[in-house]
């Protein structure tokens, strides 16, 4: 939702003072014009010639800046709101687990020195950039397996992620549901985070089974060709890793991105009041009303 589309006031009864504010300039102007004053005091036929036009001015006048001054007031007071409040103590970045894959395709070495390998170095730059943010860890193959739970020590998760090899993964029967039940089990670790989750798979994308969804939260990480399945890649928001570090900002950035995403579809969240954006605004016109001769006849 744009910032546009998501504006909307808090106590929009004080919208009401501000045409009331503009009739009551309009007519002051009114009945203070000189025509209407000296009407039954001096002949109509000579007064049209008596009375003099005072000079127009660029700057407002005492009663135009009145009537700004209360009608940016209302407008404070009615408290207008485009964005949400983060969450009392929330952290600033938010949950993510890494669901990496296992199998034997990731022994490629199209991404020297192999793909798993390419994989970890990554990942530990991605930890590096994510600084204290909680992160899991989720492997799969023919089977998931969660190795780390959600921590926000990117130095132990760093030190199973270095451990993780092919050969670690038990050997079955290839199953059509290995990405599926990685990804559920991958859910059962934000079940329970307050705020907004997301998950990375890093994988090859050489043989994911079958896929029968994928939520707005899953990004993936592509680690050479895989099977160059079309069908498969066209559902997927995906990154293909690169020999130097963009790869890596762009992961990070999409993380971001969506996790903000997220929290703006949290309907949870109190908006934010954005009334007192407007003090500073307030004060610089108050302050012109500080000027010699300048008052205001109601």
């Amino acid at each position: 939702m744009s910032e546009l589309e998501a504006l909307h006031f808090l106590r929009p009864a004080w919208l009401l003072g501000v045409p009331v504010i503009l009739l009551l300039g309009f007519w002051a102007g009114w009945r203070q014009r000189a025509e209407r004053l000296w009407r039954g005091r001096i002949a109509p036929h000579l007064l049209a010639h008596l009375v003099v036009r005072p000079v127009r001015h660029i700057l407002p006048g005492p009663r135009a800046w009145l009537v700004s001054l209360v009608s940016l007031a209302c407008l404070a007071l009615a408290g207008p709101s485009w964005q949400r409040e983060a969450p009392a103590f929330a952290e600033d970045k938010g949950a993510l687990v890494i669901v990496l894959d296992l199998a034997p395709s990731m022994n490629a070495n199209d991404l020297a020195p192999t793909r798993l390998i390419r994989a970890k170095q990554k990942l530990g730059e991605l930890l590096a950039l994510r600084q204290n943010a909680r992160t899991g860890l989720v492997v799969f193959a023919e089977t998931a397996h969660r190795v780390m739970p959600l921590t926000d020590d990117p130095g132990v998760l760093k030190t199973y992620l270095d451990t993780m090899d092919t050969g670690l993964m038990p050997t079955k029967a290839a199953s059509s549901q290995r990405l599926a039940n990685a990804l559920s089990l991958a859910d059962t670790l934000l079940v329970n985070e307050e705020g907004a989750g997301s998950v990375l798979v890093v994988s090859d994308a050489h043989d994911f089974g079958k896929l029968d969804r994928l939520n707005e939260n899953t990004l993936f990480w592509l680690f050479g060709d895989g099977d160059k399945n079309q069908a498969i890649l066209s559902r997927l928001s995906y990154i293909t890793a690169t020999l130097e570090d963009a790869d890596v900002n762009a992961v990070h950035t999409r993380i971001e991105q969506e996790l903000s995403n997220a929290a703006e579809r949290d309907d949870s969240r109190r908006w934010r009041d954005g009334g007192s954006d407007l003090l500073f605004p307030l004060l610089l016109i108050a302050a012109l009303g500080f000027r010699r001769g300048w008052s205001v006849r109601w």
